[in-house]
C-alpha cells in the first residue's frame, strides 16, 4: 500500500535512530515534553512543509506564488478564461491516459452529470459501500439496479459478477481510488483485469489522489501500472488543486462528446487557479 509523505517532515543533521529502543526512547522524551510536537509552522533548519492530507488543500497549491497571481484582482489583467478549461482537460486526460475529459463547476456535479448520461436503468451498478455520496444518489436516480458491498473488497465484486454473469444490461463497477475515511487504497490493478474478464465497465473516484500520488502526479494508478484501464476517472478537484472543480476522464468518445454538450463550466477564476496548479502538479516540481 502507498504511503504518503507525513505532512512535515523532520531533517536532523544525524540519521534518526529507527530501532525499537530508538522509537521508545524517542517516545519517552516527547512524553516527558522534550520533543516538540509536529506542527504545520516550519522550525527553521529542523522541518519543511510536505503532503497535508488533513486538510482541503493537499498540495498547499492555493498558497503556491505560481497559483495565487492566476486569480487577477482587475478584470482587465485577465487571460482568455476560454482557453483555461480545455487546457485543464488536456492535462487531465493526459495523466490517466485516456482520450479526452470534460471538467465541471465541482465534483458533485461531474458525477451526477457523468451517471446520468452513462446509466439506463437495465444497467446493475456495483458501488464501494465507501464511495461518495452524490454516488449513490445519481446511480438511484437514473433506475439502475444498485449493489453495494465492502469497502476494497475485490472479493466481494467477484462474487457479485459472478451472480450477475447471466442478467440483462450492462455491469458498472464504481469505487474511490482511496477512501479519506477507512484510509483504504484500492487494488486497482486487480479491478480493472477483472473488470475486463467480466466485460464490466469500470469508474473510478480519484478525488483524493489524482496529483497528490505517484511520481508523476497519476494518482493510485500510476503507482500500480494500470494507468489507462479505467472506463471513466472522475471527481473533485477541490483536494489536490485547491480551487473548487470537478472533472470526468473518458474512454467512449460517444460520451465524451455527450458530457461535452451538458457540463456546467468551471467558474473562470477557479479555471485560472487550476490551470496553474496542475501546471505545477504535473512538473518536475510536483514530482519533487
Amino acid at each position: 500500500m502507498p504511503r504518503p509523505v507525513p505532512s512535515v517532515l523532520v531533517s536532523p543533521v544525524t540519521a534518526p535512530d529507527h530501532s525499537h529502543t530508538g522509537q521508545i526512547e524517542r517516545l519517552t522524551r516527547l512524553l516527558q515534553g522534550d520533543l516538540p510536537p509536529l506542527s504545520r509552522t516550519p522550525l527553521p533548519g529542523t522541518v519543511r512543509p510536505g503532503l497535508n492530507f488533513a486538510v482541503q488543500d493537499y498540495l498547499g497549491l492555493a498558497s503556491h506564488p505560481a497559483v495565487r497571481p492566476a486569480v487577477p484582482s482587475d478584470p482587465k489583467d485577465a487571460q482568455d478564461d476560454s482557453l483555461a478549461a480545455p487546457m485543464i482537460e488536456s492535462r487531465l486526460a493526459a495523466a490517466l491516459k485516456l482520450p479526452g475529459a470534460v471538467t465541471f463547476s465541482s465534483g458533485e456535479t461531474a458525477i451526477r452529470q457523468t451517471l446520468s448520461a452513462l446509466l439506463t436503468p437495465q444497467d446493475h451498478v456495483l458501488v464501494d459501500s465507501a464511495a461518495p455520496s452524490a454516488l449513490f444518489e445519481a446511480v438511484s436516480a437514473s433506475g439502475a439496479d444498485l449493489h453495494r458491498f465492502p469497502n476494497g473488497s475485490l472479493e466481494a465484486v467477484e462474487r457479485r459478477l459472478d451472480r450477475l454473469a447471466m442478467q440483462p444490461g450492462r455491469v458498472v463497477i464504481a469505487v474511490p481510488a482511496v477512501s479519506p475515511h477507512g484510509s483504504r487504497v484500492w487494488d486497482l490493478a486487480e479491478l480493472s483485469a477483472l473488470t475486463r474478464t467480466k466485460g464490466a465497465l469500470l469508474v473510478v473516484d480519484a478525488s483524493h489522489d489524482l496529483g497528490s500520488m505517484g511520481q508523476d502526479g497519476g494518482g493510485v494508478m500510476e503507482i500500480q501500472g494500470c494507468t489507462g484501464r479505467a472506463d471513466i476517472v472522475l471527481g473533485s478537484l477541490d483536494s489536490c488543486f485547491g480551487a473548487a472543480g470537478g472533472f470526468a476522464a473518458f474512454r467512449d468518445p460517444d460520451l465524451l462528446s455527450t458530457l461535452r454538450r451538458v457540463a456546467q463550466p468551471l467558474p473562470p477564476e477557479n479555471a485560472r487557479s487550476i490551470l496553474a496548479a496542475t501546471g505545477i502538479a504535473f512538473s518536475a516540481e510536483g514530482s519533487q
